[in-house]
């Protein structure tokens, strides 16, 4: 086995590489469900992980019935024994579509959100009379609201702090944890954005909170790119393509950005490159067709004159990748759909098909890819994944899980107007066709858990002898769409 020791001020730093213990090394299902969908995602200490679902019906009528409608839980990981338990922990305002960021102490501030509210009788996938008043209603309105959640040590829940409210609606916008603490809140739009109908819906501003010079300040850089401002990087207009990476002609790509949702990420900033940053972008949508593109891109956005470039293409095209950085370096690619694009309602499986269960691993020292595994759990619109202390990955969410009530079989595709017919052996019992029963059991509330065949810890000893301590290299990682 191979150890790298590095001499530093009063300090020996040794890495090296050890077998983690959660599992063997691949894919294994975790015993329990997470109570809700978990389309938000966050990991606190003690591996606790907070999951918020949208409010939705679909599959089931009204109200969730593990949460009696309560969209937030907090759920407790047992990596070792590969197990999971959830306890509810509810919010006020409707959190779906917010933008999250992790504060130094470990607490989430959760922006914005939805404006759809709930009540035990109405069905929150249509929006609500605004003037209505329900005294069921138990999730309201909750686009302009700034939330955060602190988990004290040794609690069984968290509490919510839900009092702020901005002074403008923001739904997906980008949040951020600046080196003092405060947030920095860009985009979001102020409505949810429906691409036939752009009327009061475009919010190109930028704040801070707490709050400093105005309450939002005018970006016109979120202006160029509408529709595309919600995390701006590619730009549609009417019949012509204008994307981030237009130094390279001829690419088959669609924008890169929702619905043909690609994942972003950033490789480690080494000593040897005087830390320079790369950012890459894979997957997404091809611009010819509706299947999912293979392409990787990268840029090194602080260097003068930063253009794109090729990485090697990803061995399986996915739409809805999620990438995670793993402790030596290497980035792991996941979840994802091999047609389609992303959206929809919870349970309208009919925008995306054929998923992709390979699990990727590239490595940017080769500057090659691999196949590593093979995960059995389908992972579509509203997808995370996130790396445990011990160096073991879990996936989580997916709305549309009932894909092969829909479609028949994992290898089916569009068109849209072929969808859950008996032709293509579809289920006609099935949401959408039967709103109140969904055929696939259980609907999407398991984690599954990779287990690379090489974690790594790191041995700091001091250089006065005293014994050493092992520390796990933790990795906080968040992923929503």
């Amino acid at each position: 086995m191979s150890i790298l020791c590095l001499h530093m001020n009063h300090f020996d730093i040794c890495q090296a590489p050890f077998i983690s213990s959660a599992a063997s090394p691949g894919w294994r299902v975790m015993d329990g469900i997470t109570g809700s969908f978990c389309l938000h995602n966050a990991l606190l200490p003690g591996n606790k992980l907070l999951c918020i679902e949208r409010p939705h019906t679909h599959p089931y009528p009204w109200i969730n019935p593990n949460t009696m409608g309560a969209t937030s839980v907090l759920i407790s990981i047992d990596s070792n024994a590969g197990s999971i338990n959830y306890t509810l922990n509810p919010h006020t305002y409707n959190a779906f579509c917010a933008g999250h960021s992790q504060a130094a102490d470990g607490s989430i501030f959760v922006v914005g959100g939805d404006k759809q509210s709930s009540t035990t009788t109405h069905d929150a996938s249509k929006q609500e009379d605004p003037s209505a008043t329900d005294i069921k209603s138990f999730l309201f309105n909750g686009i302009d609201r700034i939330r955060k959640y602190s988990l004290a040590p040794n609690e069984p829940i968290g509490t919510w702090d839900e009092s702020v409210q901005m002074t403008t609606a923001r739904w997906y916008p980008t949040v951020l944890t600046m080196g003092d603490g405060d947030l920095f809140i860009a985009s979001g739009s102020l409505k949810n954005l429906v691409f036939e109908d752009f009327s009061n819906t475009n919010n190109p501003t930028y704040e801070f909170y707490p709050s400093r010079f105005d309450r939002a300040i005018f970006s016109s850089v979120l202006e160029w790119a509408f529709p595309h401002n919600l995390y701006p990087v590619g730009k549609k207009e009417l019949n012509t393509v204008e994307i981030a990476p237009a130094t390279l002609p001829g690419l088959d790509h669609a924008p890169w950005i929702y619905p043909h949702m690609p994942t972003f990420f950033m490789m480690p900033m080494k000593e040897s490159t005087n830390y320079t940053a790369i950012v890459v972008v894979c997957g997404g949508n091809k611009l010819s067709t509706f299947m999912a593109a293979a392409d990787c891109l990268s840029i090194k956005p602080d260097v003068p004159g930063a253009v794109w470039e090729r990485v090697p293409d990803m061995p399986n095209a996915r739409l809805m990748p999620v990438a995670t950085l793993l402790p030596d370096g290497t980035v792991l690619m996941t979840n994802g759909m091999g047609w389609g694009v992303a959206g929809g309602n919870g349970g309208e499986a009919q925008y995306a098909a054929a998923p992709v269960f390979a699990t990727d691993l590239f490595d940017p020292v080769s500057n090659k890819w691999s196949t590593v595994g093979t995960s059995t759990v389908a992972r579509s619109y509203h997808n995370g994944a996130v790396l445990l202390a011990d160096g073991s990955v879990i996936t989580t969410g997916n709305e549309m899980a009932n894909y092969l009530d829909f479609w028949g079989t994992p290898t089916s595709v569009g068109p849209l107007s072929g969808f859950a017919n008996v032709t293509d052996g579809a289920k006609q019992d099935c949401f959408p066709t039967n709103p109140n029963r969904a055929c696939t059991s259980p609907y999407e509330m398991r984690i599954e858990q990779f287990t690379p065949s090489v974690s790594w810890i790191w041995k700091i000893s001091s250089c006065t002898g005293s014994d050493s301590i092992w520390y796990k290299i933790h990795l906080w990682k968040h992923s929503c769409h």
